[in-house]
């Protein structure tokens, strides 16, 4: 690993459409930050059914969104916008078009929530989209 890439889970095609297709663990890039993009260190993620339809290749990700699998993540924020509220360390959680089983997610610095005090990273990854 470089410190450009990072690990991250991605879907192979299966054979046919509605096939369990396969996950692999790999390294890719680090997500570019565009304007108004914070990058998240991801501590946590979560499963919900967008995820297992994306994984059977019946809910493909929309046109520009990451190939790393991944809706649902909770992390720190380790680069942030400048004009942004946010302070790198912050712990926050929030959801994505892609990207949150990846080391970590670029993600608009407005869609972020802090996680509350009484919460783990996994709790509120899986928060995000109750």
């Amino acid at each position: 690993m470089n410190a450009q890439s990072m690990p991250a889970v991605i879907v192979r095609e299966g054979a046919k459409k509605g096939e369990w297709n396969d996950l692999s663990l790999e390294m890719v890039e680090i997500p570019a930050l565009e304007e108004g993009e914070a990058l998240v260190q991801v501590e946590a993620c979560s499963v919900n059914r967008a995820d297992l339809l994306q994984r059977r290749g019946l809910y493909p990700p929309p046109p520009g969104a990451s190939q790393v699998l991944g809706l649902d993540f909770a992390g720190f924020v380790v680069k942030r916008p400048p004009a942004s509220a946010l302070k790198e360390s912050d712990r926050v959680f929030g959801i994505v078009a892609g990207g949150g089983y990846g080391r970590y997610v670029a993600v608009s610095a407005n869609h972020l929530v802090p996680i509350p005090e009484n919460l783990s990273f996994t709790e509120a990854a899986a928060a995000a989209e109750v």
